[in-house]
């Protein structure tokens, strides 16, 4: 009798045990991946593809996806990094975030949300995070945010003056600027010269005097760097990137201080 009543305990505990683990797998699991063309250029709308998969046991509840695109370093107003263009239907956009009503889905399989961004040439690079909050029980949180950098090419503009080549600069100026794109919101702060790049990489500044002076160069077909001298001491370096129409973006530094100026560079 003993031998009997430790057996049917044992048993009793081990389908207690199989109940159990049964019980925690069949939990649904939310997990959000994020996808881009393999080739993508600034300034040019960019489809991003977010996927909700179900990657546990039963169906899943009604959750919700939030997007958090990309902002601009302007203080005190804050703007969207980039233009927002298409979206899944459904979705909603507030400020710079997209919301996006997410079905039940069953186990195995996923829903699609997509959205068309443009985004601008910066000198950090540009990120979003896309996050599923779940309606109901899910057995993983790590996989429910997603942070996708974007993945974006420049344009080539090989510079080769065989005489002196005036080239136009448009800029503004302030603190934490990443992108001559947070300049063209504000119009009124645009100012602009214009240089000559001569033949062998020097910098002749018109409307600046003898005093001022530079240096110009292309690391790469895509890219340029010039140097302003004042009385033969760096003053201004600017470092940009070709965007399109025949021009360059970058942010030129100032030795020494807290400003930066977004610059937009075009040849003629």
């Amino acid at each position: 009798m003993r031998i009997r009543s430790s057996f049917v305990l044992s048993l009793v505990a081990s389908l207690s045990l199989t109940l159990a683990a049964g019980a925690a797998e069949a939990t649904p699991d939310l997990a959000v991946t994020v996808s881009q063309p393999a080739v993508a250029y600034v300034y040019q709308p960019v489809r991003y593809t977010v996927t909700v998969a179900n990657v546990g046991n039963p169906r899943s509840a009604a959750s919700t996806l939030r997007i958090e695109l990309p902002e601009t370093s302007t203080s005190p107003t804050v703007h969207l990094l980039g233009t927002l263009g298409a979206m899944t239907a459904g979705c909603t956009r507030a400020g710079t975030t997209v919301t996006c009503p997410v079905p039940r889905i069953n186990a195995g399989r996923s829903a699609v949300f997509t959205f068309d961004l443009e985004i601008p040439e910066t000198s950090a690079p540009v990120s979003f995070d896309a996050v599923v909050t779940p309606g109901g029980p899910d057995s993983a949180s790590a996989n429910n945010r997603r942070t996708h950098v974007a993945n974006l090419r420049n344009y080539s503009y090989v510079i080769a003056p065989a005489s002196p080549l005036t080239v136009t600069n448009r800029h503004c100026t302030g603190q934490g600027l990443t992108s001559f794109f947070e300049c063209e919101l504000y119009p009124s702060s645009l100012s602009d010269h214009e240089v000559l790049f001569h033949p062998g990489g020097t910098i002749t500044i018109p409307v600046a005097g003898p005093d001022y002076a530079g240096t110009w160069s292309q690391p790469t077909p895509d890219s340029l760097v010039f140097q302003y001298t004042e009385n033969g001491t760096p003053v201004a370096n600017f470092v940009g990137y070709g965007v399109g129409g025949r021009c360059f973006e970058g942010v030129t530094t100032f030795p020494d201080s807290v400003y930066v100026s977004p610059y937009e560079v075009c040849l003629p």
